[in-house]
């Protein structure tokens, strides 16, 4: 994912690049198929791998409504360098309607390139656990006090062939070190819930 400020000119594909002239703000949307959920009072934890050409260039993280334009939430990250490193911010809301249609953008105020990798963002979750899982379903699974969870099931398991199967070692460790595979339905799967995910989870 690259954002670059150069000149004036149509927003490419998703995801990929903008552009801006010197004046104007550019950088990379992230949109979900169903949106990003928003609530009021609420901190959202992210982060992302980045580099640039133009040492010192600022990154600006929003939370934008997909409909007003409205921006929920932002947060500036200051200090990139040329060399690949993670950055982590923090996006706090205000007292602002709940909402489930709003998407990321990271945009850069001047001509430069950076490039984005591994960009994540989450909101409170279960027990206040780093990387963990969404409130309201642990909550409802807590309830049930399950005697016996499944991970992972049906084709996910197996894959489409065998190459292409679930690999529990491989999905363990730091994000940025696990491979990935592609999944049964045609998208690539970040296994960022990976076995340890479930395991605290069973564990709680």
């Amino acid at each position: 994912m690259t954002a670059r400020a150069e000149r004036c000119a149509d927003t490419q594909s998703e995801g990929q690049r903008e552009r801006g002239d010197r004046g104007c703000a550019c950088g990379c949307a992230e949109r979900r198929l169903l949106g990003i959920a928003v609530r009021p009072l609420a901190t959202y934890s992210g982060s992302f791998y980045a580099k640039t050409d133009s040492a010192g260039v600022p990154v600006t993280v929003s939370l934008v409504n997909d409909q007003t334009g409205v921006v929920a939430a932002s947060s500036t990250v200051a200090g990139l360098t040329g060399d690949w490193k993670q950055y982590t911010f923090a996006l706090k809301t205000a007292d602002v309607p709940a909402s489930a249609n709003n998407h990321l953008i990271l945009t850069i105020p001047r001509a430069g390139t950076v490039w984005f990798d591994l960009v994540s963002l989450f909101p409170p979750t279960y027990l206040g656990r780093p990387h963990g899982n969404r409130i309201d379903l642990m909550e409802k699974m807590a309830a049930m006090h399950p005697n016996f969870l499944r991970l992972p099931g049906g084709n996910y398991l197996e894959g489409d062939h065998i190459p292409e199967r679930y690999q529990w070692k491989k999905t363990i460790g730091p994000w940025v070190d696990r491979p990935t595979h592609p999944s049964p339905w045609r998208y690539r799967s970040s296994d960022g819930w990976g076995c340890w995910s479930f395991w605290s989870g069973a564990k709680t």
